[in-house]
């Protein structure tokens, strides 16, 4: 392959496959590298107009004949904001116009530099997208350049027809050399949707069938029955297994419900080829094991599917190919319908054994790892359980959650904010049920005013880890704070407070815990159905402990990444897969 711009051959390549062959172009040196190549390519219509107001208007006649996609290309400068009016025109008219505008690097924005202004917001609000593309230096920067223009390709036609801009910029375009040998097939995202005829859902799922499938079943409220047995006919069909964290709610027979527990034995290299998935299917929202998934599936012929209503490209493991827009029931039924034979492939049966092989861990301290694990050994069934972020979700996600028991926590970002206020609203809407949170000193404090609220009700049982303030801050800076003598509060709260004063002036029932037995009279207490009032139990742990704890039985993630990327590449090489 020649030396031709690595953006430009994602451009042609993308276009080719979508089936994007008529271009119009006004003459122009920065967008030269594009146009030079797709003359040269015999699969696209060129027609070169001079005024580029008149070539994107003759673009959009071009659209109203054949009523598919067309580019209008242009240089940098005005030459781009020329095409506005008919960009204005396609978007109320609803044309897939494609604009792809040359353009300078944009550092030298506001630079003095010759031809530049902030094209990107020429269009804005009249585009269904817009994409400005950097250079590529990196492979993130080739898989971020791949995705966006995969993404704004898509948008020209979807959920309606409308204009769409692509900027990308080429630094000398008369220093490059604009030949290929041979044009490379780069990835392309498909999207599917509800319509999609039987002969394709046959040719899917011949396209499963023998593989080795896992569904990473991220968070959702409460699965239903419809949902349910839809994913467990077609997990049985193709012998798929669901990888799921408590927070997807997934209590399947085919699932593994405790991915964040399994992964401490996933690493090792005996079973790193039978791990090895062929498909990966996405569902639902964020998981808590999203760094090891991605190690997992880093390396190796992966194909990677996207599932759902989401109407965004979701690209997660950098290797999507395939997107069902629509319900997961739907998807999960249709492939069963259509599935040739029963898989025999013993997948779930692997994953099945190695969950069973891991081990819950235990402390015999009055730390946060045991304080967890007991409320978790004593809840009652058909209770509902929100979890604040941090290392509570992280410990409460090792151990064996009661299968009655629904699970939510604010994984969408992780935040430690409103993690109890979300709680006070869950608990609120069903007064019926027994609502727990596990909740930490740090988030505690910072969401305490949601305690206030008046629908706050008897149901709520609050298991507050008062640890000074964030052990899982402390862990992997503890040492070097030592070192160098820093204050050690500067990780964390800073100071010891007590929740006592603050909720039994709010009318609720307070419980301190300093011993484990003053915390296993406490759970009696906190689990009690029996209450007129709402009830924090306050544990105060030691968050040297704490982080000491989480260890226990489980390896940081960090050196469980390492480790699983040295099996990847061990296994990988043996099966002769490149990177």
């Amino acid at each position: 392959m020649g030396k031709a711009l690595k953006t430009v051959v994602q451009i042609h390549s993308l276009l080719k496959q979508f089936g994007i062959t008529r271009v119009v172009f006004s003459p122009g040196s920065r967008h030269l590298p594009l146009i030079h190549l797709l003359e040269q390519d015999s699969d696209f219509e060129l027609y070169n107009v001079t005024d580029e107001r008149s070539a994107a208007f003759f673009a959009l006649g071009l659209i109203q004949q054949t009523g598919q996609p067309v580019v209008v290309s242009c240089t940098s400068g005005t030459a781009c904001i020329n095409l506005a009016s008919a960009v204005i025109e396609a978007y109320y008219q609803r044309l897939p116009l494609l604009v792809i505008s040359g353009d300078r690097y944009v550092e030298y924005l506001n630079q003095d530099e010759d031809q530049q202004y902030d094209q990107i917001q020429s269009f804005k609000g009249y585009t269904k997208y817009q994409a400005l593309l950097p250079r590529i230096d990196s492979d993130i920067d080739e898989w971020y350049t791949n995705r966006v223009i995969n993404e704004a390709l898509i948008e020209l036609t979807h959920h309606g027809n409308g204009p769409v801009h692509i900027d990308f910029p080429v630094g000398d375009p008369f220093g490059e050399v604009f030949e290929l040998d041979e044009l490379p097939r780069v990835r392309k995202i498909s999207l599917e949707t509800a319509e999609c005829s039987d002969t394709q859902w046959k040719k899917y799922a011949e396209f499963l069938s023998g593989k080795k499938i896992a569904v990473v079943w991220g968070q959702s409220v409460f699965p239903s029955k419809t949902l349910e047995e839809a994913a467990e006919s077609f997990a049985r069909a193709y012998d798929a297994v669901f990888l799921t964290d408590y927070m997807s709610n997934c209590r399947l027979p085919h699932a593994i419900k405790n991915m964040p527990r399994m992964m401490r034995v996933a690493y090792k290299i005996e079973e790193r080829e039978a791990m090895f998935p062929d498909v990966v299917i996405r569902i639902g929202a964020n998981t808590i094991f999203n760094y090891e998934m991605k190690a997992l599936v880093k390396q190796g012929d992966v194909t990677f599917w996207q599932v759902g209503k989401e109407d965004k490209v979701i690209d997660g493991f950098r290797k999507l190919t395939q997107i069902f827009e629509m319900s997961e029931s739907y998807f999960f039924g249709q492939m069963a319908k259509h599935a040739a034979l029963v898989s025999s492939s013993k997948y779930f049966s692997t994953w099945k054994r190695l969950e069973e092989e891991s081990v819950r861990p235990h402390s015999d301290k009055f730390d946060e790892m045991r304080v967890i694990e007991e409320l978790i050994n004593s809840l009652p069934n058909n209770s509902d359980l929100q979890i604040a972020n941090s290392w509570s979700t992280r410990m409460s996600q090792l151990m064996d959650i009661p299968n009655g028991v629904r699970v939510n926590c604010n994984r969408g970002v992780n935040g430690i904010d409103g993690s109890m206020s979300t709680a006070m609203g869950f608990a609120a809407s069903n007064s019926e049920r027994m609502s727990f949170l596990i909740i930490g000193d740090l988030s505690f404090f910072y969401d305490m005013n949601s305690l206030g609220i008046k629908h706050v009700g008897s149901n709520v049982r609050i298991l507050l880890i008062n640890n000074n303030g964030g052990s899982m801050l402390y862990k992997p800076f503890m040492q070097q704070y030592l070192d160098k003598g820093l204050p050690m509060s500067n990780l964390g709260l800073g100071k010891r407070l007590t929740a006592k004063g603050w909720v039994e002036s709010l009318g609720f029932e307070y419980i301190s815990a300093t011993s484990l037995t003053d915390y296993e009279e406490g759970i009696e207490r906190l689990t009690c159905e029996k209450s007129d009032k709402p009830i924090v139990l306050e544990a105060f742990t030691n968050y040297y402990d704490d982080q000491k704890s989480y260890t226990v039985g489980q390896m940081d993630r960090r050196d469980l990444s390492d480790k699983m990327h040295l099996g990847i590449n061990i296994i990988s090489k043996k099966l002769g897969f490149k990177k």
